[in-house]
């Protein structure tokens, strides 16, 4: 069983979140994602944010693939757009100004393999002055 590598991820309230992650040795160009934000591990209900495949520079999850010197690289981007990130909330008791301290993961299944889970962590929402 693959273990999750810890990742914990840091966005801005008022600007898009976008963060790529190379996985080596992997060609993911097939592979289904899908990522969500919730206030903490194991929330029921809808995440907060709820990504899967999509095309570079749109929300959700894009892959390019590239082989050199004979090892394959891929590179996972998420892409969150800002009034998503707007929206998220602190987590309950929060004071005005905290930041947001969430929970995220990433499923993948790539062709072949079974679904795995190969991210997880906080994920915080930087709090920030200009709108």
């Amino acid at each position: 069983m693959l273990q999750p590598a810890l990742l914990p991820l840091v966005g801005n309230r008022w600007t898009p979140f976008v963060y790529s992650i190379d996985v080596v040795g992997i060609d993911l160009s097939d592979a289904a994602f899908k990522a969500q934000v919730r206030l903490g591990p194991g929330t029921p209900g809808t995440p907060l944010v709820d990504l899967a495949n999509a095309t570079a520079g749109t929300q959700g999850i894009s892959v390019t693939v590239a082989t050199v010197g004979g090892v394959t690289t891929s590179t996972v981007t998420m892409r969150i757009n800002e009034p998503v990130m707007e929206g998220l909330p602190a987590k309950p008791g929060a004071e005005l100004g905290d930041d947001a301290v969430l929970f995220w993961d990433l499923h993948v299944t790539a062709q072949g393999l079974s679904k795995a889970v190969y991210f997880r962590g906080p994920f915080i929402v930087k709090n920030g002055a200009t709108q």
